[in-house]
């Protein structure tokens, strides 16, 4: 009996750590999308006050083990400034402040996405890129 209930905990433990490895960065990028609209937070010594600004494009190094995900973030004003943001998100739901690392210029923000691959986010912002 005692050893049916430990080989019962040992294999709930397992799938636990199973799934929270496998989803724990679908779960923080979801969570950091959710809360984007809300993190007043966003400041370079100056808050962009009275704008909005929606996430463009994101690339994230998540650690499950840890329980962060560090977020590197293009964004764009509703005046259409760019910038590049960093943040963490903790165990999927607590955000930290992000902070603007940089304000880039249309032609940066376009090397900023390439530099990522970001095929899709290119095409959407820039319209259609031909490769020579």
């Amino acid at each position: 009996m005692f050893a049916e209930i430990a080989v019962t905990l040992v294999l709930a433990v397992a799938a636990w750590f199973y799934w929270n490895a496998q989803t724990y960065g679908k779960r923080s990028t979801a969570f950091m999308l959710k809360a984007w609209p809300t993190l007043d937070q966003i400041k370079d010594g100056k808050r962009f006050v009275g704008t909005q600004a929606s996430v463009v494009f994101y690339h994230c190094r998540h650690n499950w083990t840890e329980q962060r995900a560090d977020f590197l973030i293009l964004a764009r004003t509703e005046r259409g400034q760019w910038f590049e943001a960093q943040g963490k998100v903790f165990a999927a739901r607590k955000a930290a402040p992000f902070t603007v690392t940089r304000t880039l210029t249309t032609n940066e923000a376009q090397e900023w996405l390439g530099r990522y691959q970001a095929r899709a986010e290119l095409t959407r912002y820039f319209g259609t890129i031909e490769i020579a």
